[in-house]
């Protein structure tokens, strides 16, 4: 029997009446895995934790698009402990179909007071959905590759990070007992690329695991 893996504790209200301080990327610093779980009775889609399972961050999605079809548009914002925000997430409209070139996903993502920081661009692969993760130039830093099915029985169900050539695999998106979300990755990369990183994994969670 798998382990039970107990579900965090909801509380963002800060302890002795002191209000958080907006730190921006900062926490992102110190981390090398982040977890999401869903949230059905809060006003937020997911709370962000680390493998301690201490709450860093919340995340709501615009209520038109709450379902966050592939084929549609959607915004997601990321939150810090006292609902300052910390990332903006736009999803342009895009096909989650690794055959579909014509409607490729593209996904921007920005920093308060929309200070571009990079995007997550599908690729065309006619095997497995693959992405290109990109800075605020445009330059590719990392990729993600996905699996050749959605069904573990057939594949590999992790997305696997991995370096522009493709040669070194630095860290993996995956789901844990259908409770959460696992992204791992090098804690010697830099904020801003961690943060691009959590955003890709709320994409991936969205599209291809209705979660």
């Amino acid at each position: 029997m798998a382990e039970e893996i107990p579900l965090p504790v909801i509380d963002f209200q800060p302890q002795n009446g002191c209000i958080a301080k907006h730190a921006g990327l900062d926490d992102f610093k110190t981390v090398d895995e982040l977890r999401l779980y869903p949230q059905r009775s809060t006003d937020y889609k997911y709370l962000v934790t680390n493998k301690q399972n201490d709450n860093m961050y919340k995340v709501q999605i615009d209520s038109e698009a709450s379902h966050c079809q592939p084929q549609r548009p959607y915004t997601i914002q990321l939150l810090d402990n006292s609902d300052a925000p910390i990332m903006k997430i736009t999803h342009s409209i895009g096909c989650e179909s690794c055959f579909c070139c014509a409607l490729p996903q593209k996904v921007d993502m920005f920093t308060p007071p929309d200070t571009p920081v990079g995007s997550l661009e599908q690729e065309w692969n006619l095997l497995y959905p693959t992405f290109a993760v990109k800075n605020e130039n445009k330059e590719i830093m990392l990729r993600i590759e996905g699996p050749c099915s959605r069904l573990t029985c057939c594949s590999d169900p992790d997305f696997k990070i991995i370096t522009p050539d493709g040669e070194k695999e630095i860290g993996q998106i995956s789901r844990e007992h259908y409770l959460y979300s696992k992204i791992t990755f090098a804690e010697t990369l830099d904020a801003k690329t961690k943060a691009l990183l959590l955003g890709s994994c709320l994409v991936v969670n969205l599209t291809y695991w209705n979660v």
